[in-house]
């Protein structure tokens, strides 16, 4: 993270010199810093648990000085999400903890991991990375109760924390599938309700504008969009993920094992990943997501795992330069992270679990 703050701190060389995207506190306090220091409430492309956090760091940067500067806003940021990124990493460790076998992974797959490097302070993910982590933390020690809320105020945060639902309400009966599901409800609405009552139209904003833009450039999406419609680049996130669930549950069907790491890893990796093939927008900041899992999923080798980590960050690095001068370059990076990201999710998809290494192993009575 330290090596994210300084690429955000000095970014004007990597822009000048290759078009690097400055990251989206640099946007927020380019074009809503004032709005943040002036207003309540407003219409912003973030939801309600980022609108808070960069609310916290707008008072906390005027704490430290008068004028609303890039810098110690970016200093404030940057403290908030790195007590969320060690906590994630806490987490992980303690998860870790529990296993047998390998201990590296954690190492290769998150925190020397590139992607986690360079876009860990660049958009606000690690909150909801982090609520994903601790519900996983709660649910492998049957504390179900913490771990939906948990995964509520995550989702409250960023969408994709509700991706992972089906990974906690596998193997339940359906009135602790529904206290869950309640629960998880309500744990986002507490973080919600108090925006949609004082302006709707701001609050819902976010969700509007991530559904209606035209899709990115970046897989089967887009093609999908190019010939057959809106409509049909729509739907083929929805039916996919459809589809992982009911793979998931075959599989679960077939290995009634107990809650354990592997299960975890198991059935996080194809549901997120699902979402990063699929739907209609990709930013490379998005597999942040699912590198945290990746620690505990044996059969994605460090091949596959470079093959999409290289391009994505390379996406980033020349953003601006590559695509303008050199497309061909840019479809080519960009295909090799999808076909990357295709097959680990198809790999763990379709592999057995038993055939999985020792290191997803729980101990017993851990």
């Amino acid at each position: 993270m330290v090596v994210s703050y300084c690429l955000r701190f000095f970014y004007w060389p990597l822009f000048h010199e290759f078009g690097t995207y400055a990251g989206d506190i640099w946007y927020v306090h380019m074009n809503y810093g004032e709005f943040f220091r002036n207003y309540f409430f407003f219409r912003v492309e973030y939801p309600a648990g980022i609108f808070i956090l960069v609310k916290f760091a707008t008072e906390l940067t005027l704490l430290m000085t008068k004028d609303l500067q890039y810098e110690p806003f970016l200093t404030a940021n940057a403290v908030i999400l790195g007590a969320f990124g060690l906590g994630a990493t806490f987490l992980l460790w303690r998860i870790q903890l529990t296993m047998q076998g390998v201990k590296w992974r954690i190492w290769v797959f998150w925190v020397l991991a590139p992607s986690f490097i360079f876009y860990s302070l660049l958009n606000f993910d690690l909150p909801a990375i982090f609520f994903c982590l601790l519900a996983v933390y709660f649910h492998l020690r049957r504390r179900e109760d913490l771990s939906a809320v948990s995964l509520g105020l995550g989702t409250a945060v960023k969408f994709f924390p509700i991706l992972l639902l089906p990974l906690f309400l596998f193997e339940k009966k359906i009135r602790d599938s529904a206290r869950y599901s309640v629960i998880v409800g309500g744990s986002w609405l507490l973080v919600n309700l108090p925006f949609m009552l004082l302006n709707f139209d701001a609050w819902l904003f976010p969700y509007l504008w991530q559904t209606t833009r035209e899709p990115t450039r970046d897989g089967a999406c887009y093609l999908i969009y190019s010939t057959l419609g809106d409509t049909a680049a729509t739907l083929f996130f929805p039916i996919l993920y459809a589809l992982t669930i009911l793979r998931l549950r075959l599989c679960i069907s077939r290995h009634r094992t107990e809650i354990s790491v592997k299960k975890v890893a198991g059935v996080s990796v194809p549901l997120l990943t699902s979402f990063l093939i699929a739907n209609r927008i990709f930013s490379p900041q998005y597999i942040l997501w699912v590198l945290p899992f990746l620690v505990f999923a044996s059969p994605v080798s460090l091949v596959s795992f470079y093959l999409f980590e290289i391009p994505n960050v390379a996406h980033t690095i020349f953003l601006f330069k590559y695509i303008a001068d050199y497309p061909l370059l840019s479809y080519a990076l960009r295909a090799i992270r999808y076909l990357a990201l295709l097959s680990i999710y198809l790999r763990i998809l379709l592999s057995g679990w038993d055939e999985w290494k020792a290191c997803n192993h729980t101990r017993e009575n851990s």
